[in-house]
């Protein structure tokens, strides 16, 4: 026998029974892989091979097998991560992504036959290879080749040849794509008034119990509900019930399986739902119940109670129908959650936003609302609506679909700063339903506004948005904004002009146009050409947005400047567009070189802006360090502002103490500064706030690297993370933490490990911060040496062109 591949083995003892019997086995042989240590390539491990616990045997085979299979189908193994441990952990808690989201031409017997290769319990999946390959072999031969299906006889021809009539039938309702047994279209029931009784129904009555039901149970599992409602309105159909033909049609072109309609009759004491699931392929398939009921409770509980028994045979078994977020709630509560359910689909999202706090303030307990409402909040980027909703969805999460759960904890972790958490939480929201439109969104929001670890974050960010615009054909309204911005900032300006044109015809009241547009026409023609003073007095935050945009990644830096200095000219006070609007202006002199403008800039501060001075003043430390000629201005401002510091337990100056801190170790006066380090210690640990731990711990790494303690340095430095609340990592530079990775890049090139050199000097790129544009120069110089070193000619010749192209203060030619 030849062992080609070790992997995880059990070596036998020469000695004994010869390891025939499992009993002998266990007595006489060793383990290569002892329990509790994980051994082999972490993309194809099996999660009970990944947690090194308990018994791995020929399941795991099976499971690594699929892994290969997946990949040679989607071009990736299932699960990915920055590093080895982000993989093991996805293998042990987060379901593959669907195949066909990737590849919609698999057929779907060959997806599930791999699903369950990669099912989390051995006892789950195929049970031996000789089983596997049978799976595989009955696989339908549709197998699509060359962007074509391969034609097969149309299993209508048979129902045909019985009678004619039948034939026509089954043509008529044979689906013409493949369809998801996994997806429910909820049409609106019809409304039947018995004789006698007086009561008038709104025209909504029945269009509501079917929106009730898609609410309370999309997410829940592998079952995707749709609302027959939008689809209607997506045809046009003025007839809220259509005809049954009509039904087997709109959902069948929707890709699904299955459908339920029915009837509410309402009576004079009472009102009845008679409600039925119907299989689009097959006719005939009809499964009915009914329920009875108050007429006060037709916009709630009726619907779903009637819904629970037609479902027991599309969910595995023993699971409940969960109707929990909304059975029981308020129904003026379910009212106003379903007017915004109506609006938010529309593309409403202020609108929807106050029905659904209207349905919170109603019902404080309804988690849904407000879960919904965060999530309009956030299309808007209204982080303050959104912060008050999600505190109330996160602590009643457990009544939300396991999906939207994972999206309230990812929303609660994004409006925090914490970038990391947050797309953990939306990619495994992603992970249990990887057709969920909000899910992807919230990724490409992370890498747009915070600071994770994943590089390089814009283009992660627009590939996020753009998967969001496929799955919604262009029809979800924020995503465009986000994708003109994008193209604007990459110079693909026709691109960025057909976004426009869309925002124009879909959403003409976006509030985004006037910052794209205005962005459009300062790089296509020139800052020269635009009245920046009848801008900003026409509305101050369209040039403030246009700026912060086109200063991402100095995509445009004279546009950005000329945007920042029209808001300093325009607003005259210490408000929060005159200082983020100083910050951003004296980070694009110091990253296109214009050192004595920015010179000139903070010492014109004291006289114009006193209020905002002794803080715009600290970065005069910063701007030394990356290379202006300030240092006869620095000293100075150092010696003011240790006359200016508070003692402990104080802590109200702590930021003060790490600029002062990071300057003096950068100079050689370390002992000054270990002075400072402990000060900051000691107010971090008597108070325990985030901020003065995480300035200590930076303070800690750059005095550790001055010191020739270069290990204790990087395991400093490697443990800081960017997690404060948003506005603050956007515009401070100690949360951006963009002097410690600058830090950590140059220690990584120093000690030869050159491409993890190349990627943290990348984080420097992220869009999230301002103030990180200042170390643009450093961190591109870094890359370059590094790619140099690595063999990236191409990529580092690349970054060369952007760094020339920076010191002049334009953007690289395309």
């Amino acid at each position: 026998a030849v062992v080609a591949d070790f992997g995880l083995a059990l070596a036998l003892h020469a000695a004994g029974s010869g390891g025939t019997d499992t009993e002998d086995v266990e007595a006489g042989s060793y383990r290569v892989t002892s329990r509790g240590i994980a051994v082999g390539t972490p993309s194809y491990m099996s999660p009970e091979q990944a947690t090194g616990e308990g018994f791995v045997d020929h399941r795991s085979d099976i499971y690594a097998l699929g892994c290969v299979l997946y990949e040679m189908l989607t071009g990736d193994p299932p699960f990915t991560g920055s590093n080895a441990q982000a993989v093991l952990a996805r293998q042990v808690t987060e379901h593959p992504p669907s195949i066909a989201t990737v590849r919609r031409e698999v057929p779907r017997d060959l997806e599930r036959v791999v699903m369950r290769s990669l099912a989390k319990s051995p006892a789950d999946r195929f049970q031996s290879a000789t089983e596997f390959c049978a799976a595989l072999q009955q696989v339908d031969s549709s197998i699509v080749y060359g962007g074509k299906e391969a034609r097969r006889p149309w299993r209508w021809i048979t129902a045909a040849a019985v009678t004619a009539i039948s034939g026509l039938f089954a043509w008529t309702l044979w689906p013409t794509q493949p369809l998801d047994p996994n997806e429910i279209v909820a049409f609106p029931l019809e409304v039947v008034v018995a004789p006698g009784v007086e009561f008038t129904p709104s025209e909504n009555l029945g269009p509501t119990i079917a929106t009730v039901m898609v609410s309370a149970l999309d997410g829940f599992g592998r079952l995707r509900w749709i609302d027959g409602g939008d689809l209607l309105d997506r045809e046009g159909k003025s007839v809220r019930v259509p005809s049954q033909r009509e039904r087997y049609r709109i959902a069948r072109a929707a890709g699904a399986m299955f459908f339920t309609d029915g009837k509410l009759i309402l009576r004079s004491d009472s009102a009845h739902v008679l409600l039925a699931l119907r299989r689009t392929d097959q006719p005939d398939t009809v499964v009915r119940a009914d329920t009875a009921g108050l007429l006060r409770t037709v916009t709630g509980d009726l619907g779903l109670r009637a819904v629970s028994p037609l479902l027991l045979d599309l969910l595995p078994p023993g699971q409940a129908v969960p109707v929990t977020s909304v059975l029981g709630r308020n129904a003026d509560a379910i009212q106003e959650f379903v007017q915004g359910e109506r609006l938010f689909r529309s593309g409403e999202f202020e609108s929807a936003f106050a029905a659904f706090a209207g349905a919170v303030k109603r019902d404080s307990l309804f988690s849904l609302a407000a879960y919904k409402a965060a999530l309009a909040a956030m299309w808007l980027d209204s982080l303050e609506l959104a912060d008050r909703m999600i505190d109330l969805a996160v602590r009643h999460r457990r009544t939300l679909a396991p999906r939207d759960g994972l999206m309230a904890l990812g929303f609660d972790a994004f409006l925090k700063g914490q970038a990391d958490s947050a797309l953990w939480l939306f990619r495994s929201a992603s992970a249990l339903d990887p057709e969920y439109v909000p899910s992807e969104f919230g990724i490409g929001q992370v890498f747009r506004h915070l600071l994770p670890s994943e590089t390089p974050q814009d283009s992660l960010s627009r590939s996020a948005f753009l998967g969001v615009y496929d799955a919604t054909e262009g029809e979800f309204a924020p995503v465009l904004g986000y994708l003109a911005h994008s193209s604007i900032r990459l110079g693909r300006l026709r691109e960025a002009r057909s976004y426009i044109r869309e925002m124009h015809e879909r959403s003409p009241n976006d509030p985004a146009l006037p910052t794209v547009e205005l962005m459009l026409r300062c790089v296509e023609e020139s800052p020269d050409v635009i009245d920046w003073r009848a801008k900003v007095l026409s509305d101050v935050d369209v040039v403030f947005q246009a700026a912060r945009s086109l200063h991402m990644r100095a995509a445009h830096p004279a546009c950005a400047a000329e945007g920042w200095r029209a808001v300093l000219e325009h607003d005259t006070t210490a408000s929060n567009y005159r200082f983020s609007a100083m910050i951003g202006l004296m980070s694009v002199y110091l990253a296109t070189g214009q050192h004595e403008a920015f010179r000139d800039f903070v010492v014109t501060t004291e006289t114009s802006d006193p209020k905002l001075f002794p803080y715009i003043a600290n970065f005069l430390a910063l701007g030394d360090l990356v290379g202006a000629p300030v240092k006869a201005e620095v000293a100075d401002w150092a010696k003011r502002a240790r006359g200016s510091l508070p003692l402990p337990p104080d802590g109200s100056n702590d930021v003060g103490l790490w600029f002062l801190g990071v300057w003096e170790t950068h100079r050689g006066s370390l002992r000054s500064a270990r002075a400072i380090r402990d000060t900051l210690t000691s107010w971090a640990a008597w108070g325990g706030e985030r901020r003065p731990r995480l300035l200590a711990r930076g303070l800690s790494a750059q005095i550790a690297a001055a010191e020739g303690d270069t290990a204790a340095a990087i395991e400093l430095l490697t443990s800081l993370h960017p997690n404060g609340p948003r506005p603050d990592l956007t515009w401070y530079p100690w949360e951006g933490v963009g002097l410690d990775w600058l830090l950590l890049a140059r220690l990584e090139m120093a000690r030869g490990d050159y491409a993890r050199a190349f990627e943290v000097a990348g984080y420097l790129d992220a869009p999230g911060s301002v103030p990180n544009l200042m170390y643009l120069p450093a961190s591109l110089e870094i890359r370059i040496k590094a790619g140099e070193k690595l063999g990236w000619r191409a990529g580092a010749e690349q970054l060369a062109r952007r760094l020339e192209a920076l010191k002049g203060g334009e953007p690289p030619k395309r």
